[in-house]
């Protein structure tokens, strides 16, 4: 996402620089510069521990040395006039820039992937009520509210942030998206991903992106079991995260490793392919992180022209989306009858075909690169002028 945005502004003219971390995503222990020119964009990766993703205590150390990295590099890079944008990976990166950039003389706008530290405190027993998160939730709307922009993914992210006192004038919503230059509908008797994966003539249910804590899977589960009769079908997962080995151990001992076939995370140039090679695509999430998330993972299935079955709440982000397009069903956490049973509507080749163009219709009409940039664009002009 930033990535694209990045882009985006460099082509409008915005002087830019990114301040970033040294590890990658799926590798902590890559080795990337720490000085790069990217597209005429300075790119500073700042020095953090290396401990990675896939333990709770050792990404804390690496977000920690993160914060203190990024606090000098604000105040050694910050400019009276500047606008900072600040992302919520590390959790609550702009709350703790905040006094920094201020300091500056910065503008400061919050992009919320994720409310922190809610996230966490849905996502670690018995934390609800720990001190700690209540001096966070404090501290984070402090700064909310006297920030100079937010920018939410959602309606349901922009009540829970509206909620916690951020004044409706600065909460702007920009939904993820993805690139419609670059994503397009594979036919699939035209998919090479396909034949190479051993996909032709199946029916084949998708599941790409992370798989993460914030992400439900014992519902898929079941359904996979309850399906394991039915003739073609076929579920594809593609992509890591921590629940990747419980699922796969999970699954091993169920013995349905015929009706399963696991890819990891794809280069950008297959993307088309990849996310073309399911028929229809799950997105699942926890409901207790409705409105603290919203899943990406859902523009890439819609740019592709599949349509969707969600896997949380009934009224979440994603549901509301796919009843308002008409480009998917949503079923409760749990339900594996009822996603049993939407698996196996999409048998039906007409019901695919009229709800994937649906999908890419939605995406088209509201979720593209070239929507979401402009509406940036638009909102750091009006930080700028006001600043003058």
């Amino acid at each position: 996402m930033l990535s694209d945005l990045v882009g985006a502004l460099k082509a409008k003219d915005h002087q830019l620089m990114v301040l970033t971390s040294r590890l990658r995503y799926d590798r902590n222990e890559a080795s990337l510069p720490k000085r790069e020119l990217w597209q005429g964009v300075l790119v500073l990766r700042l020095w953090s521990t290396r401990f990675g993703r896939k333990t709770l205590l050792g990404r804390g150390f690496d977000y920690l040395s993160f914060y203190l990295s990024a606090i000098l590099a604000v105040l050694v890079h910050g400019r009276r006039g500047h606008i900072l944008v600040a992302l919520t990976d590390p959790p609550m990166i702009g709350a703790v820039l905040h006094l920094f950039a201020r300091i500056r003389g910065m503008r400061l706008v919050h992009w919320m992937q994720d409310i922190f530290p809610e996230v966490a405190q849905a996502l670690l027993p018995g934390a609800k009520n720990a001190l700690v998160f209540r001096i966070a939730k404090w501290f984070r709307n402090w700064t909310l509210k006297r920030s100079d922009a937010i920018v939410v993914l959602g309606e349901r992210m922009a009540e829970r942030v509206a909620a916690q006192g951020a004044l409706s004038e600065k909460i702007h919503r920009i939904s993820n998206w993805a690139d419609e230059a670059a994503l397009s509908p594979i036919a699939s008797e035209a998919n090479p991903l396909r034949q190479a994966w051993g996909l032709q003539g199946k029916t084949v249910v998708g599941y790409s992106g992370n798989l993460g804590r914030a992400h439900e899977f014992e519902t898929i589960v079941q359904a996979i079991l309850k399906t394991r009769e039915v003739k073609n079908l076929k579920f594809l997962f593609i992509g890591d995260g921590a629940q990747l080995a419980p699922l796969k151990a999970r699954l091993q001992t169920l013995d349905v490793s015929e009706r399963v076939h696991f890819e990891g995370y794809q280069p950008r140039e297959n993307l088309s392919a990849s996310l073309s090679a399911a028929d229809v695509h799950l997105v699942s999430l926890q409901p207790e992180l409705e409105g603290l998330i919203v899943p990406s993972k859902l523009y890439g299935a819609l740019a592709v022209g599949r349509p969707v079955i969600f896997i949380g709440d009934l009224d979440g982000e994603v549901a509301r989306v796919l009843k308002q397009n008409q480009c998917g069903h949503s079923v409760a956490v749990g339900d594996s009858n009822a996603l049993a049973q939407s698996i196996q509507s999409y048998l039906d080749n007409t019901r695919l075909q009229c709800e994937g163009e649906s999908a890419r219709r939605a995406f088209l009409q509201n979720y593209t690169y070239a929507l979401a940039t402009q509406r940036w664009n638009e909102i750091l002009l009006a930080l700028k002028e006001r600043a003058r």
